[in-house]
């Protein structure tokens, strides 16, 4: 999870193991199924997907904090660009830590979510506070086939 209105991780040090994990059961993958497995993965198109947390009035006027999204007008258009700074920093991790997929890994920003706390988020009847609508910001790489290694 992410941060409030931020790019950073709540939990650095988590969220850097499973990612690292990812990566070297991809490195694994491909030492041990080779370009067959490489050309699978990219034929999935893998995408990482952000999302942002539904913190208040979708339509109020806000300056975020955070610089590269700071000039949004609205807190929808501020969470559109968050969830996409997300999406982008982990897309790029991962492209980093597995160049033997040549950048497969894309990204996309999808705004505000209440999906991951069960429909936890900000109305005017139930206001909410940033801690209780934590999960919702994500990000979630898209599930990929499974791989069938072909048997001689």
């Amino acid at each position: 999870m992410f941060n409030f209105g931020d790019v950073t991780f709540k939990d650095e040090d988590s969220v850097n193991r499973a990612i690292q994990g990812f990566v070297q059961k991809m490195k694994q993958y491909a030492a041990e199924y080779g370009q067959p497995f490489i050309e699978h993965v990219k034929k999935q198109n893998p995408i990482v997907k952000g999302y942002a947390s539904v913190d208040g009035d979708p339509n109020q006027q806000i300056k975020g904090e955070y610089q590269p999204c700071s000039g949004s007008n609205t807190r929808a258009e501020y969470d559109m660009c968050l969830s996409h700074e997300r999406a982008k920093l982990i897309a790029n991790i991962l492209n980093k830590g597995l160049p033997e997929f040549g950048g497969v890994f894309q990204f996309q920003g999808m705004g505000e979510t209440t999906e991951f706390s069960n429909g936890v988020g900000w109305t005017p009847e139930n206001p909410t506070s940033p801690s209780e609508t934590a999960a919702n910001r994500r990000y979630v790489l898209d599930r990929m086939k499974p791989f069938q290694p072909r048997t001689q």
